[in-house]
């Protein structure tokens, strides 16, 4: 037997089927090449100008819209007339110079442009506004300066319905994390109602985009609640809140403050009823926001600038020029404050149940804390004092 080594002279033959193409196909494979390159450079010519220009806008309206935030914080209501487009309805005008009012004093929010949708002359722009996402529109003026105009919620998706709770939601889709998040607690709003005896007045409630609208109100038609969007440009009534809180917040009153109207306070004890809204204010505030800020609690002391008035005897005629008429309510609220830190929520309900058979304060307190009525007082005055500390121990 032989073997094969390098040294044998065998010619191996390699047998192909493949054959040469013919040259005005192997023409067009290079020109098309040389088309696809050209096609290739030309894309990345064009994406890199897009990108380019989007940076650039990004940048742009990130100083108009931090110049205006500081404008309104500032509560700079003259120089609106250079911030909004000409011919802005006059209600959303009219909404836009309250939203500057509304921002005065409070501090600047922290603004990041996130995207820009922009078709030459409208910019949709995307922002974070202290983290939470919002939408606003500005147009490009006389081809050099960016001016805000009315948001025009086109996008805003399909509509959806949520039935939780003897509630229905109706929502979109931009808003369907707030509404999912509101829908989860809708139970224990209601169990919050229950609690105080009430049933809720509304079923339908209807989240809808609005600038600068009511956080929360009434439907024009039908026994429904619209609540805005947190994705639009709010008016708060307090800064200490987020938006979505916010408008939690303004729901939960529309509600509670509906159902207190067809039921009030039945109980012999003066100052009861102011009571009752003190104690339904703070379980709201609860279940909106988890707690009640110190900066919410700072502000209702400094409506007693210092001094002390009894919410269950009013406002005495030696304090009318002293302090403002809502000084009492004030004083209930820092009262079923402090029972709210101290105790929790189950000393509010059982001081709500004792109203209407109570036969003095000190007895009404009694059954809901084993306290007196002075006792409470003496502790909330403390709370005023240092509404940022610690709720006091009882006295």
């Amino acid at each position: 037997m032989s073997t094969w080594s390098p040294d044998d002279q065998e010619q191996v033959i390699i047998l192909s089927t493949q054959k040469n193409k013919p040259r005005w196909l192997q023409i067009l494979l290079r020109t098309l090449a040389a088309l696809m390159a050209v096609a290739l450079v030309i894309a990345a010519v064009i994406g890199w100008r897009y990108y380019a220009v989007h940076r650039r806008l990004k940048k742009d309206l990130t100083e108009v819209i931090r110049n205006e935030e500081h404008i309104r914080s500032l509560g700079g209501i003259n120089a609106a007339a250079d911030m909004i487009i000409p011919d802005a309805t006059s209600s959303w005008r009219f909404r836009y110079l309250s939203s500057i009012r509304a921002h005065k004093g409070l501090p600047e929010p922290t603004v990041v442009v996130q995207k820009v949708d922009y078709d030459g002359v409208d910019a949709r722009v995307t922002l974070t506004l202290d983290g939470e996402e919002q939408f606003r529109r500005y147009r490009l003026f006389a081809g050099k300066t960016w001016r805000r105009g009315p948001l025009i919620a086109t996008g805003w998706g399909y509509k959806h319905t949520l039935d939780v709770s003897g509630f229905t939601v109706v929502y979109w889709d931009e808003d369907e994390d707030f509404a999912q998040g509101l829908a989860a607690d809708l139970p224990a709003l209601r169990q919050t109602l229950a609690g105080v005896a009430l049933e809720p007045p509304y079923q339908r409630l209807e989240i809808i985009p609005q600038e600068f609208g009511d956080l929360a109100r009434p439907a024009k038609i039908g026994d429904g609640l619209v609540i805005n969007s947190p994705h639009v440009d709010l008016i708060p009534e307090t800064g200490a809140l987020a938006a979505s809180e916010s408008l939690r917040l303004a729901l939960a009153q529309e509600i509670l403050g509906a159902a207190r109207k067809k039921k009030l306070v039945d109980s012999d004890l003066p100052g009861a009823a102011r009571v009752q809204d003190a104690i339904d204010e703070m379980l709201i505030w609860r279940w909106a926001a988890g707690a009640i800020p110190d900066d919410v609690i700072a502000a209702w002391a400094q409506e007693l600038q210092g001094k002390w008035v009894s919410p269950v005897t009013g406002l005495p005629p030696t304090m009318l020029t002293e302090l403002p008429p809502d000084a009492p309510d004030a004083a209930a609220r820092l009262m079923m404050a402090w029972l709210l830190r101290r105790e929790g929520p189950a000393a509010l309900l059982a001081l709500s149940s004792a109203l209407p058979t109570a036969t003095s304060w000190d007895e009404a307190y009694a059954r809901a804390v084993g306290k007196q009525a002075v006792q409470v007082e003496q502790a909330a005055k403390e709370m005023a004092r240092h509404p940022h500390a610690a709720p006091p121990d009882w006295p």
